[in-house]
């Protein structure tokens, strides 16, 4: 079911930010001013279409906020970009991503946070699609919620975390064409929960 826009949500189409989302357009200003322009937790929505990011920082964006990302739209960068370096929470829906090296990185944690839950996602052609590889002493996430998403086509890995996390859920979640392991979670000490259920690798 497509999201519908809420009135106090930030619409990466409309004035002043006027992203394009035809595919040709490098929407990389317009959107990365849209999410520079929220508020701690209110949402930026990417209406249908698909947005060009290709100017993207290449080592991800990092907002030092809590963020919240929704639409029904395909972002679409290079495998030489990665998109977001988490360092807050953020809730993620609806989005399809396309043809990046990583999507969300958690490397700039450096304090404990709450939750991160990415919901109704696809993940086409990109190298990795969740990362924690060189996780600080400090940074610790009480909850990974993983759920209703689409992978496919993948060069590494769907999830590779080696940080501490306290629950990590993956429901209803299809992998298909990891091209190393699905998902490594490392040597973790922390974790008191792993859920799974529905989740499927194929191929």
């Amino acid at each position: 079911q497509a999201l519908t826009q809420n009135t106090n949500w930030i619409n990466v189409k409309a004035s002043p930010y006027s992203a394009v989302g035809d595919g040709v357009t490098d929407d990389t200003a317009a959107v990365d001013a849209a999410i520079t322009a929220a508020s701690a937790g209110q949402t930026v929505f990417f209406p249908s279409g698909e947005y060009n990011l290709a100017s993207w920082t290449a080592a991800g964006e990092d907002y030092a906020k809590k963020l919240h990302l929704a639409g029904n739209a395909t972002l679409t960068g290079t495998v030489s970009l990665a998109f977001l370096q988490l360092s807050d929470e953020i809730t993620c829906e609806g989005l399809t991503f396309k043809e990046w090296d990583t999507v969300f990185e958690f490397d700039a944690l450096t304090t404990t946070k709450n939750e991160f839950r990415f919901d109704k996602l696809t993940f086409d052609g990109c190298d990795d699609c969740f990362s924690w590889l060189t996780p600080s002493v400090s940074g610790l996430i009480s909850r990974i919620s993983i759920t209703d998403c689409v992978a496919k086509d993948l060069n590494r890995f769907f999830v590779e975390l080696a940080g501490a996390f306290d629950s990590f859920s993956c429901i209803n979640t299809e992998v298909d064409g990891a091209y190393n392991q699905a998902i490594r979670l490392g040597t973790n000490t922390e974790a008191d929960h792993y859920i799974w259920n529905e989740a499927r690798v194929i191929g």
